[in-house]
Parts: structure tokens; C-alpha cells; sequence
């Protein structure tokens, strides 16, 4: 194999990667992708279970039930699309949630994957705190999802759980 079919192999995977992101970036019209494979979204469009069952993506949902989820999952079962339901709310949302998304992550990070809720202010709250949690700093969390999050309340909860984050680690050193 030459350096030059070396290169434009390389390239051509990176022009794959960057077309997968831009397709899943379509799955709702408020978006953020932020890794190669990962996306954050709000309300998914009509378009979006065919892109991403076409993409071999993986949905993780981070809307309560009884914000009408079951149509969602039934579908995304029907097209065998991986989902999961993660339920972010007032009161639900803590280190066991960060903890959860990171290993769904893991098991599923060959393939990309959708994090949405409503709006994409919570899939925004999750991914900072998941951030803060790999070792992020608290401003690079809250910059990474600036462009998901519009919510002040989120943008509160996205400092407190930074705030209490690095107090925790404090009183463990």
C-alpha cells in the first residue's frame, strides 16, 4: 500500500464520518454535534428514525414517559434501533444518571448515537456533567454545550452540579 492510497483512505473515511454527522445532526431541528459519533438533539423530526436507522445509530432518551416516549421506542424496536430510555427531570437527575450514560456509551461507542430529550436542553445538562465527571473543566462543560442549551434553569443546574462535583472532589483529597 503507497502513502497516497494510504492518504486518500484516510480521507475517505473522514468525509464517511463527517456525511454520519451531518445526517444525524438532521434527526431534529435543534442539534449539537459533539464527537465524531455522538449528537445531541431535541424532538426528533419525521425524517430522523429512517437516518438513523441508516447510520446504525443508537438513541438514548432522556424524556420522562409521560411526555409520550412509547411511540418512539415501538418504532426505534421495530426498525431494531438500539433505544434507551434515560428520564431526566426536576429531581431525577444525579451522578447515577451521569454514571449510566457513560456506560452506555462505552458499550455502544463503535457505533454513533443520538442523546435527545424535547428541547436538547437536557441531552446539553447530561453530556456537561458527563464532561465535568471525565475530568473537564466546569467552563470548557459549560462552553461545550452553549450551542444546545438555552434554558437559564439549565445553565443553573449545568453550574450547580459543577459546583458540587468539585466540592465532592475537594473533600476527597
Amino acid at each position: 500500500m503507497t502513502v497516497r492510497t494510504l492518504f486518500v483512505g484516510i480521507l475517505f473515511m473522514q468525509l464517511l464520518t463527517a456525511c454520519a454527522q451531518q445526517n444525524l445532526a438532521k434527526t431534529s431541528t435543534s442539534s449539537l454535534v459533539v464527537t465524531p459519533n455522538i449528537v445531541l438533539a431535541g424532538a426528533l423530526t419525521a425524517r430522523a428514525p429512517d437516518l438513523i436507522k441508516r447510520q446504525k445509530a443508537v438513541v438514548i432518551d432522556l424524556r420522562h414517559p409521560k411526555e409520550g416516549i412509547e411511540a418512539e421506542a415501538e418504532l426505534m424496536r421495530s426498525l431494531e434501533v438500539p433505544y434507551f430510555n434515560l428520564p431526566i427531570g426536576p429531581g431525577s437527575f444525579n451522578r447515577t444518571t451521569v454514571n449510566q450514560l457513560d456506560a452506555l456509551l462505552t458499550e455502544h461507542a463503535a457505533r454513533p448515537i443520538v442523546i435527545h430529550c424535547a428541547s436538547g436542553n437536557r441531552a446539553g445538562l447530561l453530556w456537561a456533567a458527563l464532561l465535568k465527571e471525565r475530568g473537564t473543566s466546569s467552563s470548557a462543560a459549560t462552553a461545550a454545550v452553549s450551542g444546545i442549551v438555552t434554558m437559564p434553569q439549565i445553565n443553573q443546574a449545568i453550574e450547580n452540579y459543577n459546583a458540587e462535583q468539585t466540592n465532592a472532589k475537594q473533600s476527597n483529597d
